[in-house]
């Protein structure tokens, strides 16, 4: 008896547990209706602070184009826990792997079709084919990308994260676009100096 008692602290001090960190694991609550954006006066704030115009987008050969939505585009974004993008994928076009430190992302593809992956802490991969009108998690932290494998058609996608600023760590310009030392590279990755260097020509400043 006693010990099923335990068990039974054991157990709500590991629920309790869990639901703190969820609870603090993301964007903290807002204190007010709204946060004011800078340099906006309390009496002076509109609709059209709450309002995001989306401009004309074309594709651009061989280019993938985001639109986002996230508290540097929408400043009242601040203290709302969310944000958003539209992806547009050319044919054979990837979003290059990448991680957004903060917050976890729900794509959905909206036209076309888009192949997804990631790689958990353990060295797992999960891939998925997604069609029209299907959804993936990409979970806060994890390394991910998407691809439209189809060689003639685009493809459409919308993700909503779970922060008014996501943050995105985009793999090949952090490691070989911020200046690491070339030996600490050479020895990270066990390949030629002159691979290396090759790369770091290749891969631009990662974008702040």
């Amino acid at each position: 008896m006693e010990n099923a008692f335990l068990n039974s602290l054991v157990v709500g001090a590991v629920l309790l547990g869990c639901a703190v960190f969820s609870a603090l694991a993301g964007d903290p609550d807002a204190l007010f209706d709204f946060i004011v954006p800078p340099g906006v006066m309390p009496a002076n704030v509109s609709a059209n602070n709450f309002t995001f115009r989306a401009t004309k987008a074309d594709f651009v050969a061989g280019k993938l184009i985001v639109q986002k939505i996230s508290l540097a585009e929408l400043p009242t974004l601040d203290g709302a826990g969310v944000s958003m993008a539209t992806l547009m994928f050319p044919p054979s076009v990837a979003d290059p792997v990448h991680f957004h430190q903060r917050a976890s992302e729900l794509l959905q593809v909206t036209s076309g079709s888009l192949f997804v992956s990631f790689i958990d802490s353990l060295g797992r991969r999960f891939d998925q084919k997604l069609f029209a009108g299907d959804a993936f998690l990409f979970p806060k932290g994890m390394l991910h990308y998407q691809i439209n494998l189809d060689p003639k058609k685009p493809a459409h996608a919308v993700a909503v994260f779970g922060s008014s600023n996501p943050g995105i760590v985009l793999l090949g310009p952090t490691l070989f676009g911020s200046g690491l030392n070339v030996e600490v590279l050479h020895q990270s990755f066990n390949i030629s100096k002159e691979t290396i260097e090759k790369l770091v020509a290749a891969n631009t400043p990662h974008p702040l």
